[in-house]
């Protein structure tokens, strides 16, 4: 079998190697991340294609990673950053932009440009590749709401993908498995024009950091069944303020983990489990994970 770093080399990618998970992971703990893509384009992920069926490694895919917990004992795999995949343009009503690309970002681009819609959506800290894979949300508005196509590069077909928004499976925080093998470069937003949207995006942004923590965190851990939230039951089990280890439940809003200080991946797992045996006990509710774990 070649040697993956060798064939990363001579392919001239951007290539890291033993990346630590405070700088791969919003929480800020965890493990080392082993090998590290990051490309620019459609055509390096062809690049990384070829490598990926030459060697037989297995891949995972990582955005921000304000979502994404790395186990204590890392990921050997190669992981392809989206980071890098970059650029916004405007046609009339509609925004086309790289999945690297934060939905803040995004979104204070439109405001910009008066054109509205993403504003409920401006203090998700997630790439845009993220929040539609996992159809972010907040506010009644979810990325489906917006979305007019992607396109994506399929690692296992090798070829890239052009996919229009009503046909891709979305549902609560998913997009069914479409996006199993591939990796989404771009993705165009249709928006209406709205002259308010520049204010009604500093509301939206300042309400979000009211409500959530300031330590590192990856967010909301569980989805929100219907019709309790996540962070009500957590917080009605006595749950607010555990701490195990360096990780602690957030006192300001109990569907948060944040980093004390030295927290482990092990200690957010430990917590996400207390806190689903104590709801489940209490509710008979089995909370469903938001986040994803990698490793």
């Amino acid at each position: 079998m070649k040697d993956l770093r060798l064939l990363i080399t001579e392919s001239k990618l951007s290539y890291a190697t033993n990346g630590k998970a405070e700088h791969f992971s919003s929480y800020r703990g965890g493990g080392n991340l082993r090998h590290i893509v990051t490309p620019v384009s459609a055509g390096e992920l062809e690049k990384i294609a070829d490598i990926i069926h030459c060697t037989g490694t297995p891949y995972a895919v990582l955005g921000t990673g304000t979502n994404c917990l790395i186990k204590d004992s890392g990921y050997e795999g190669l992981v392809i950053c989206t980071a890098n995949l970059k650029g916004i343009t405007t046609n009339g009503d509609c925004i086309t932009c790289g999945s690297g690309e934060t939905l803040p970002k995004l979104a204070l681009y439109a405001a910009k440009r008066n054109l509205g819609g993403l504003e409920p959506l401006t203090g998700i800290p997630s790439s845009v590749g993220g929040a539609i894979f996992m159809n972010a949300g907040a506010y009644g508005t979810e990325i489906k709401d917006l979305l007019e196509s992607i396109d994506c590069y399929d690692i296992a077909a090798k070829t890239l993908r052009h996919i229009t928004a009503k046909n891709i499976p979305f549902a609560y925080r998913s997009s069914g498995d479409i996006f199993q093998n591939s990796v989404i470069c771009s993705a165009t937003f249709r928006l209406t024009p709205n002259t308010e949207v520049k204010q009604k995006t500093v509301l939206f942004a300042k309400e979000r950091r009211q409500k959530q923590p300031n330590e590192p965190s990856l967010g909301c851990v569980f989805q929100n069944p219907i019709p309790l939230s996540a962070g009500y039951m957590i917080e009605s089990v006595g749950l607010k303020g555990r701490l195990i280890g360096g990780a602690a439940i957030s006192e300001k809003h109990a569907n948060f983990i944040v980093n004390k200080g030295g927290g482990t991946a092990a200690d957010y797992i430990a917590l996400m489990e207390l806190a689903r045996a104590m709801v489940y006990n209490q509710f008979k509710i089995e909370l469903i994970p938001e986040i994803k774990i990698l490793g």
